[in-house]
C-alpha cells in the first residue's frame, strides 16, 4: 500500500515531465521519507566501527584508548528509546509536521551513512540517485509483493541482505 501511495504521489509531483531535474526532488518530502524509512529499518551497513583515540567512560564501563567500538545501526534504528513505533514502516514520520511525534528522540539515532567527519562523502549523491531511480521506475512500473514471499529472511554479512531473493511482481502503469 505504501508503494501505491508513493506511486500516486510521484505521478502528481513529477507529472508527465520528460526529464526530471534534481531540484524537483527538493519538493518531494514523502519520497525522501520513504527512502529514510527504508534506510532506517534496512540499513545497507548494519554496524559501524570506530577506534577510540582516548579512554572513554560509558556508564560504569571504561573503554580504553585504541579499542574498537561498534555501533549497530540495525538495532539502534529499531530501538524504542529512540523511535516511536520502532518496528513500523512509517515514511510519514519524516514529514516536517510529524517529526516531533514520530521522528527520532535523539538526532544521532539515525545514521545510515555514519556520522561526523568520517561520514560517507557520497551520501547526498546516494539519496539523489535513489530518488531519481524510484521516481522514474514507479512512473512506469507498479510493484506488487508475491503471496508467501512478503517477509524475506534477512542475513547480515557486514551489509544487510536477504537469505534468498526479494520477490516482487512488476506490471506496467497505465498512461
Amino acid at each position: 500500500t505504501a508503494i501505491l501511495v508513493l506511486a500516486q504521489y510521484l505521478h502528481h509531483a513529477v507529472a508527465a515531465a520528460a526529464d526530471v531535474k534534481p531540484d524537483v526532488f527538493m519538493s518531494m518530502p514523502y519520497l525522501t521519507g520513504c527512502i529514510n524509512e527504508s534506510l532506517r529499518l534496512y540499513p545497507a551497513v548494519t554496524a559501524l566501527g570506530k577506534t577510540n583515540t582516548q579512554d572513554q567512560v560509558f556508564g560504569d564501563h571504561l573503554v580504553p584508548k585504541e579499542s574498537t567500538v561498534l555501533a549497530f545501526n540495525y538495532s539502534m534504528h529499531r530501538h524504542p528509546d529512540f523511535w516511536p513505533r520502532p518496528t513500523e514502516w512509517l515514511p510519514e514520520r519524516w514529514l516536517p509536521v510529524n517529526l516531533k511525534s514520530l521522528g527520532p528522540h535523539n538526532p544521532d539515532a539515525f545514521n545510515p551513512f555514519s556520522a561526523g567527519p568520517r561520514s560517507c562523502i557520497g551520501r547526498y549523491f546516494a539519496v539523489l540517485e535513489m530518488q531519481v531511480i524510484i521516481a522514474v521506475l514507479l512512473r512506469q512500473v507498479s510493484l506488487h509483493s508475491i503471496p508467501g514471499k512478503e517477509n524475506p529472511k534477512l542475513c547480515n554479512f557486514f551489509t544487510l541482505n536477504t537469505q534468498f531473493n526479494l520477490f516482487v511482481k512488476p506490471s506496467t502503469v497505465p498512461v
